[in-house]
């Protein structure tokens, strides 16, 4: 009886992974593209978001932004989820990757023609703080709290 319900439980696992493997993507994939193309634009202009066309790519920009973040977060939950050996390590790789992310963001977002203590400016430390928290921390304390693994014990050469 317990071997089925493993069997069943194994079988909802991957079941749930699917369908949040296909939530990241649909998140991710738009997300993505809005945001290189924003930051596409913001390369190619040199003068940042300082006009009217720049405010409305910075908001489009921020949006994407948490929407990959958004997508991030389903990864992560993933990779908690996963009877994976290596998942607490790919959940170190992503959060790194979550934190480069944020941080390549906020200096991206940043370049705006106001002072530093703008509104804008506010607002988009105070997302990438919330990113940081809600993104980058849960897959760092996946990896942190893990229960060490054993290595296999040193085998004596045959003479």
């Amino acid at each position: 009886m317990a071997e089925n319900q493993d069997r069943v439980g194994t079988g909802v696992r991957i079941v749930l992974l699917v369908v949040l493997g296909i939530v990241a993507l649909t998140v991710l994939v738009p997300g993505v593209t809005v945001y290189w193309m924003v930051v596409e634009d913001w390369a190619a202009d040199g003068t940042g978001f300082r006009d009217i066309d720049g405010a409305i790519n910075w908001l489009f920009g921020v949006c994407a932004a948490i929407a990959i973040a958004a997508g991030l977060i389903v990864i992560g939950v993933m990779l908690r989820l996963a009877a994976w050996r290596q998942s607490t390590l790919a959940s170190l790789a992503l959060s790194i990757l979550s934190v480069g992310f944020i941080i390549a963001t906020y200096w991206i977002f940043s370049d705006t023609n106001t002072s530093p203590d703008s509104i804008e400016v506010v607002f988009l430390q105070g997302c990438c703080i919330v990113l940081l928290l809600l993104v980058a921390l849960p897959p760092f304390l996946h990896w942190a709290m893990a229960k060490p693994t054993s290595l296999p014990a040193p085998t004596e050469p045959r003479s």
